[in-house]
């Protein structure tokens, strides 16, 4: 369910997280080259194993190729202002057999360790100089606007004489093409030559297809006409090279630069060296920083003290606005998610559960796992991945609320500002328990009073009160049906850990009697 996914396993208690970009293999997140050479130093066939990778991925994109073509001819006018980054999720079996489990259109670029930095920076620069995007500074920029201005102001035309343009003729006619072009059209040659710079540009990237051994093996599986692939396979016995015309511009590529016996043969292509190149080490030129958010150190005495004067002003009638609100309630929920990986508790697992299943409805409960020994971790880490997603969600919409000046009634910006650095997690639970209480409204999930908006729930006094009453905030309509479902999760989790501790009591007693 979620082996490939790092969004989950995060926020594993057991999850150990990468300090140093330069050890590929420590902890839980590895480059694929260091995965490759542990692999190998075990006894293991890497050299297999890519190659099925490979193979893996050309299926995968030609399976696809008809859709992507039929949509680029639609929206795309220019060829090479589109381009593609595809993420494939591959799962590795006991027999080293690869798996596609999915891919992803839009890969994930986020960052949170010195490896992940150094490993998609050089994802990115080696994107963008392969697909040959230039790079203007500024100042470049508007010179080219400014002379391109001129030009298209300009009315007068530049005047050739005769013999400038015989001397044009002349050079013309003097330059030869090579042998390998000569039988090739103007638009096979742009191809050609594009697909060879490209090549020079690839950076860390390795060319599988078209290459010497797969054009052998799916060469036939490309349209005669076009080499678009086939939505079938052709008849049997019948080969590529039946098929070949001159439009067919993967047929073309093979032919010029990756066969044997072509003129432009790309020799570092061969499978050998396309292996090494998976199990190199990441090495980079420069440096590559990885910069951590800036955190201030809170102090306990500062945060009790502000929120001593908070709980004052609120008595006296001032209210927090609606920015103010969700400040204090993303940061009481993340307080709440660093709990749950740190410290998990069934019980507040249940909470937050019903929460986001009654807020954003959905979310379905964690699976069941019949492996009683890291059951509980497991769990804890899928439910905050769940209050993690929710979340990211939540402070994307705080963005839209903003204080631009503080009106009468309302808590100071700056004061209330200096409030959030230090807070703990008791003293925004005790604003917002001491706020909803006494204005009566919610306005960290709400935004204005309506038929829609539940009356707000008695509080529990005590630690985590706000906490057990989160669910009770929102609107109970058609819910009673999903707050079971948890309860039986939940009681069928005990009744297994239940079972799971018999059967081991028992164990220990017949070790006792014999």
């Amino acid at each position: 369910m979620h082996l490939c996914n790092y969004s989950i396993n995060k926020y594993h208690s057991d999850y150990i997280r990468s300090s140093d970009a330069q050890e590929e293999d420590v902890g839980h997140k590895w480059t694929l080259s260091a995965l490759l050479r542990h692999l190998k130093l075990q006894g293991c066939d890497t050299h297999l194993l890519m190659l099925n990778i490979e193979d893996l991925i050309i299926k995968a994109v030609l399976a696809c190729a008809q859709t992507i073509i039929s949509a680029c001819r639609m929206f795309v006018p220019n060829a090479n202002n589109c381009f593609e980054l595809y993420g494939f999720d591959i799962l590795i079996d006991n027999t080293l057999k690869p798996w596609l489990l999915e891919v992803n259109l839009s890969p994930s670029m986020g960052v949170d360790s010195p490896l992940d930095t150094k490993v998609k920076a050089c994802l990115v620069t080696d994107l963008l100089t392969c697909v040959g995007i230039p790079a203007f500074s500024p100042e470049m920029r508007s010179l080219y606007t400014n002379k391109s201005a001129r030009r298209r102001s300009s009315s007068c035309q530049r005047q050739v004489d005769a013999t400038e343009t015989s001397t044009t003729l002349r050079s013309t006619k003097s330059k030869k093409k090579p042998f390998g072009l000569i039988n090739l059209t103007q638009e096979e040659q742009r191809i050609l030559r594009s697909a060879r710079l490209q090549y020079t540009r690839r950076g860390g990237f390795v060319r599988i297809f078209p290459t010497d051994d797969t054009m052998q093996r799916y060469g036939h599986f490309l349209d005669s006409a076009n080499g678009i692939p086939l939505s079938t396979p052709n008849v049997q016995g019948q080969t590529f090279q039946a098929l070949v015309t001159q439009h067919n511009y993967n047929q073309m590529l093979y032919s010029n630069l990756f066969c044997q016996g072509s003129r432009y043969i790309q020799a570092d292509n061969s499978q050998e060296n396309r292996i090494k190149q998976y199990e190199r080490a990441l090495e980079t030129d420069s440096e590559i920083p990885f910069l951590k958010k800036q955190t201030v150190e809170k102090c306990e005495e500062e945060g009790r003290r502000l929120r001593k004067q908070l709980l004052k002003k609120i008595g006296s009638g001032s209210t927090l606005t609606h920015f103010q609100a969700r400040q204090t309630f993303s940061l009481y929920l993340e307080s709440v998610l660093r709990r749950l990986t740190q410290d998990p508790k069934d019980s507040h697992e249940k909470i937050i559960l019903k929460f986001l299943n009654k807020y954003g409805g959905g979310v379905k409960p964690p699976v069941l796992f019949r492996n009683t020994q890291n059951i509980s971790k497991a769990r804890s880490a899928m439910v905050a991945k769940l209050l993690g997603d929710f979340l990211e969600n939540y402070k994307r919409d705080t963005e839209a609320y903003v204080d631009s000046f503080d009106h009468f009634g309302m808590i100071p910006t700056s004061a209330y500002s200096l409030f959030l650095i230090h807070a703990q997690e008791s003293d925004l639970e005790a604003v917002l328990t001491h706020h909803t209480n006494i204005t009566g409204i919610m306005p960290f999930l709400y935004n204005r009073c309506g038929l829609s908006v539940p009356s707000t729930p008695p509080i529990p006094s005590g630690l985590y009160g706000f906490l057990r009453a989160l669910p009770a905030m929102v609107s109970n309509s058609g819910v009673s049906r999903d707050v079971s479902k948890y309860d039986g999760y939940f009681k069928s989790y005990d009744k297994n850990c239940e079972n799971v501790r018999d059967i081991s009591l028992r164990s220990r007693s017949t070790k006792d009697i014999k």
